[in-house]
């Protein structure tokens, strides 16, 4: 199936994808583990809980170079919006698969001309050229419908050459050649456009920080690559309490001469019925005596739960992770600075999704200008991303207040940027902005004070002091 993928790239657009077919089928492994819904899939768990961990209150925002808004940093405003609303899936994707690939296209669906951006898992990213870790020519499986019993993919070759980007899109049928304008929802793409004073490739790549434990690599690995060992022990100590459970079930075992065939009422014959359908009560004969024995034998919770923590324990570790995200963080009488120093091993993971989510962000963000650029959307302007995160791991948020305030009492830092720290959503120039606003309300509300009172403030029965 790889070497299939590989002959088709060739054959539609001339490309040698450079991945092996050993690397192609790693990737496609991976990708199927991480997706896979049949069983506990742990490393979705971790996935998902480190996503969370470090995007939780994050925040970014987009403006032009002054830190205002203008029309062209209004439209990345708004694609922006979109990419973070789910940018935890998005890079729990990441981190569980290891790596995503984001390319930005432009159609006009009748209700005029947008940005979209395909999002692939790295199963469906081929490389056809690169210079050292940039990629200068790569191939997408963009997109895949199943209509009419027809398998559609719709495939897109991304280059650059000097300064100029070259976009060309094919499409399949059932693995041959067709017309994009096949599918609906894709006739609206070019074949192939051109753009040029461009400085890079623009597509954006998030790569697991993981370590992939070969020097030079230039694909992501998941979260717990690595980790299979464990990975099994666990699936099958989660087995076995499943079967523990199993055959631990209490039962009652009846002598069927208690519940005669032949002459009995309506009442007592769907006794019997129940009796014999119900998997707690086992029939047998005993001619000798009429009796009901029980069995309920215990179950070996602790053992097995203990067992399965210390797996657990052991992949956290494995995956350079702390306590807490798979086991219980053990508090205890730990004061919150413990508690903050336990926790930073999954802190400095987090800073390292963080590094390579903002190199990932501004790419996409640098690809996106390109085609608001070429299709003149709106007059170009610089623009800046900007990215708050959330430090609540290792923060205590009242102690940081107060070092902000002190900080501030002595000039060291500026008002508007401890309003910022409890409205995070606010640009700088916002944050002062409301600042002023207050002021100016306490120096009209001072001055009708004086106005009414000759003093500034009033005794609560209107009395002058």
């Amino acid at each position: 199936m790889e070497n299939f993928f590989r002959n088709l790239i060739l054959r539609l657009f001339g490309r040698k994808v450079r991945q092996d077919e050993a690397q192609i089928e790693q990737s496609r492994r991976d990708n199927d583990k991480y997706i896979d819904i049949s069983s506990e899939n742990i490393t979705a768990l971790i996935a998902g809980r480190v996503a969370n961990l470090a995007f939780g209150d994050s925040q970014l925002t987009v403006t032009d170079a002054a830190g205002s808004v203008s029309a062209f940093s209004s439209l990345l405003v708004d694609i922006a919006a979109r990419q973070w609303a789910g940018v935890k899936r998005d890079i729990a994707c990441g981190l569980g698969s290891g790596m995503i690939v984001s390319i930005p296209y432009s159609v006009d669906n009748g209700l005029g001309r947008k940005i979209y951006i395909d999002t692939v898992t790295r199963d469906r990213f081929y490389i056809t050229a690169s210079q050292g870790s940039d990629v200068t020519q790569c191939v997408v499986l963009a997109d895949k419908i199943v209509r009419d019993r027809h398998e559609y993919k719709r495939w897109t070759d991304y280059s650059i050459d000097g300064d100029i980007y070259s976009i060309r899109s094919k499409a399949t049928k059932d693995g041959a050649p067709c017309e994009l304008a096949e599918v609906e929802e894709w006739a609206a793409i070019p074949e192939e456009i051109q753009i040029g004073g461009v400085t890079k490739l623009p597509i954006a790549i998030f790569r697991c920080p993981q370590n992939p434990r070969r020097p030079g690599a230039f694909d992501g690995v998941p979260i717990t690559f690595g980790c299979d060992a464990t990975l099994d022990k666990i699936k099958k100590c989660l087995e076995d309490i499943e079967r523990e459970f199993d055959k631990k079930k209490a039962k009652i075992f009846a002598d069927r001469a208690l519940i005669r065939n032949k002459g009995i009422d309506d009442d007592r014959l769907t006794r019997r019925n129940e009796f014999e359908n119900n998997d707690l009560f086992v029939a047998f004969n005993n001619s000798d005596r009429l009796g009901v024995d029980i069995f309920d034998p215990a179950f070996r919770e602790t053992s097995y739960y203990t067992k399965l923590t210390q797996h657990f324990a052991m992949l956290e570790k494995e995956c350079g992770l702390s306590e807490g995200v798979l086991t219980k963080l053990s508090t205890g009488s730990a004061t919150a600075t413990e508690i903050r120093r336990a926790m930073y091993d999954t802190f400095c993971f987090c800073d390292d999704v963080h590094t390579n989510f903002k190199q990932y962000f501004d790419d996409l963000m640098y690809s996106c200008a390109v085609l608001l650029g070429y299709y003149g959307l709106a007059p170009y302007s610089e623009y800046k991303v900007e990215y708050s995160w959330s430090y609540a791991m290792l923060e205590d948020p009242a102690q940081t207040f107060s070092q902000l305030m002190q900080a501030e009492s002595i000039g060291a830092e500026r008002t508007a940027e401890i309003r910022r720290y409890n409205h995070p959503e606010e640009t700088l120039e916002e944050a002062q902005a409301v600042i002023d606003e207050i002021a100016a309300e306490r120096t009209e509300k001072a001055a009708a004070s004086v106005a009414a009172f000759g003093v500034p403030g009033n005794n609560d029965d209107g009395a002058d002091e």
